[in-house]
Formats: structure tokens, C-alpha cells, sequence
């Protein structure tokens, strides 16, 4: 009977206890689950759909996760840091190799670079010139034209 009683009472101060803080591994499934605005059994199962996969991956992605429930804002800001500079490395490099194409085509003066290259204005331009030259190769060829160059060579 005391037997009994002990465990009624150990059950009772269990009750009363505080609530016990989370681990590591409760608290980045919900800090997940709050990001991606889904219920942490949703986590769960991802992280177990992904551990029967790859297990490696998974807990790479586990301490990823981790990590970023750990430091909210850090990664964001570190990706938006890293983006940036990326994009305007490429900038720089796209920049750098149109004026060397422009200063190449340009007889080494870049003063003739042309920012906005405008394509369609270029095709209309030479299809004008194509459209003469025709003209011109028609005109010469024609009978009409070597009885002119005839009547002009006897005057």
C-alpha cells in the first residue's frame, strides 16, 4: 500500500512541476513550423521522408535548420549579402566584356559604345541597304542600262 501512495504522490508533484523548456530538436521543428507557417508533425515527417533518403543530408539539413531558428535573420541577411555581391560581380564582369567588345568593334574608342543596343533599328537599316543594292545589281544588269553606258561612250 505504500507502494501505492508513493506513486499517487510522485504523480502528483510531476503535475505540479513547471512546464520543462524544450530541446534543441523541439524547438527548431517549431521555430520550422513557424517559418513555413505549417504544423510541426508536417516538419516531422519531412525530416523522416528525408532521413530515409539520404541520412547524411538530412542531418545536415537538421543542424542547418538548427541553426537558423537559432539566429533568426542572420542567414537571411548573410544570403541577401552574398546575392548582392554576386550580382554585382556579374555586373562588373558584364559591363567589362561589353566595353572590350565595344572598343574592339570601335577601332579601340569606346566613346561609340551604344548602352542600349537597339537590334531591331539595326535589321531595319540593313535590309534599307539590301533593298538598294538590289536595285543597283537590277539596274546594271538591265538591258536599259547597257544601251545607256553605249550611247554614252559614242558621245
Amino acid at each position: 500500500m505504500k507502494r501505492r501512495e508513493y506513486h499517487h504522490h510522485h504523480h502528483e508533484r510531476h503535475t505540479l512541476r513547471t512546464k520543462k523548456p524544450d530541446g534543441f530538436i523541439r524547438r527548431t521543428i517549431k521555430g520550422l513550423a513557424k517559418k513555413f507557417n505549417v504544423s510541426s508533425r508536417m516538419i516531422i515527417i519531412g525530416f523522416i521522408v528525408l532521413f530515409m533518403f539520404s541520412g547524411f543530408f538530412a542531418m545536415m539539413a537538421f543542424f542547418a535548420a538548427y541553426l537558423w531558428v537559432r539566429n533568426p535573420g542572420k542567414i537571411e541577411d548573410m544570403f541577401d549579402r552574398t546575392v548582392e555581391k554576386s550580382r554585382n560581380a556579374f555586373d562588373t564582369m558584364a559591363r567589362s566584356a561589353k566595353f572590350n567588345q565595344t572598343a574592339a568593334a570601335g577601332g579601340g574608342n569606346p566613346s561609340y559604345a551604344d548602352d542600349d543596343l537597339d537590334f531591331s533599328d539595326l535589321k531595319r537599316k540593313f535590309d534599307d541597304l539590301e533593298k538598294r543594292t538590289n536595285g543597283m545589281e537590277e539596274h546594271v544588269s538591265s538591258d536599259e542600262y547597257e544601251l545607256k553606258k553605249e550611247f554614252d561612250g559614242i558621245t
